[in-house]
């Protein structure tokens, strides 16, 4: 067989570069296997980028109402990711993998209404992440936390590396919540050591054939969130907005207009919605449904509740009204949602 190099600038025939496209400088490793009127007939055994960058390739992935869309550039990103055994569907919280993750300039992820909650520890180089319109520049040593139900994406402009951790479960987000990271996008990390171990500790597990690794993979799991919400905690929220937001969280069967509120926490009506707009982003009716679809969510997975109870629970007196809300929400109804998940 005989070799030798040919460079390429320009889009390579279809029948040569079998089906890729590239617009950039390679360097092609072929051999000869006809040749044919002055013209070679060339076989690519492999190729290699020399400038300029990779071929680039969309992505796009529907499940139910959530839409996942990005850009791939060569091989890149490399998800080197353990995937661990699925526990019991109502096991409360399930690690579904773990690894390392690699970028280059050029990729991207988009997700509307994410049905992914990930952990994505950065290492080297810097993450371009936004989540439900804020926007975030994510260096090493810190983390961003891709929600469930959000609007987010990831991007870089040149190499970066991150490890991820995607993390599922009946109470995951009932735990978010009581840790105080279901509002967390980026957190910066105190104990990058501890918090790298127990990421690579968790990838190791999900790659064992040890018995319970499950039940172990589950346990690390919560120590990362332990971890995060230990150090998201720091920037504190003013005794008056932590009162509010437990009062709120313990009377979701309640009807909360904003009186109420303003009764309960002895603040003006324009002073609450400078409160939440400064620490939560949105006003205290936003905030108080985010929490009535997220128990929502929660109870539906419980078959012995009908959605009308799950209705009341949640504080809506009408079950059409809650239906329509869960789906304006969720892009879903509840009795889809319940047969999902």
């Amino acid at each position: 067989m005989c070799y030798f190099i040919c460079f390429v600038d320009k889009e390579i025939p279809m029948s040569v570069r079998n089906g890729r496209s590239f617009s950039c400088i390679f360097v092609y490793f072929v051999d000869i296997k006809i040749v044919f009127r002055g013209f070679f007939y060339l076989h690519v055994v492999r190729e290699r980028v020399i400038l300029g960058g990779m071929n680039k390739r969309a992505t796009n992935r529907q499940h139910a109402s959530s839409n996942l869309t990005g850009c791939n550039v060569g091989p890149y990103p490399l998800h080197k990711f353990s995937l661990c055994p699925e526990p019991s569907p109502d096991y409360p919280l399930r690690l579904s993998s773990a690894g390392d993750d690699e970028w280059v300039g050029g990729c991207r992820r988009k997700r509307t209404n994410s049905n992914t909650f990930a952990v994505e520890f950065v290492q080297n180089g810097v993450f371009h992440f936004s989540q439900n319109g804020r926007q975030y520049d994510v260096a090493p040593g810190e983390v961003f936390l891709v929600h469930r139900n959000a609007n987010n994406e990831i991007s870089t402009s040149a190499k970066a590396e991150k490890k991820t951790m995607i993390m599922s479960g009946t109470a995951l987000e009932s735990m978010l919540r009581q840790l105080g990271l279901d509002r967390a996008d980026v957190i910066k990390v105190s104990r990058p050591d501890v918090l790298r171990e127990l990421i690579d500790r968790a990838r190791d597990v999900c790659k064992s054939n040890a018995p319970g690794r499950s039940q172990t993979a589950a346990a690390l799991s919560y120590q990362v969130l332990l971890e995060l919400a230990g150090d998201y905690s720091s920037r504190k929220y003013p005794r008056e907005l932590v009162e509010l937001m437990a009062y709120m969280q313990d009377n979701l069967d309640a009807p909360l207009p904003v009186e109420a509120l303003c009764k309960q926490s002895g603040l003006s009506r324009a002073a609450l919605h400078r409160l939440f707009d400064q620490y939560l982003d949105c006003p205290p009716i936003e905030y108080l449904i985010q929490l009535r679809i997220a128990r929502a969510r929660e109870l539906l997975a419980m078959p012995w509740y009908s959605i009308k109870e799950i209705a009341q629970l949640c504080g809506y007196a009408n079950q059409l009204y809650f239906s329509a809300e869960f789906k304006k929400r969720t892009g879903i109804s509840p009795r889809a949602f319940r047969s999902e998940h």
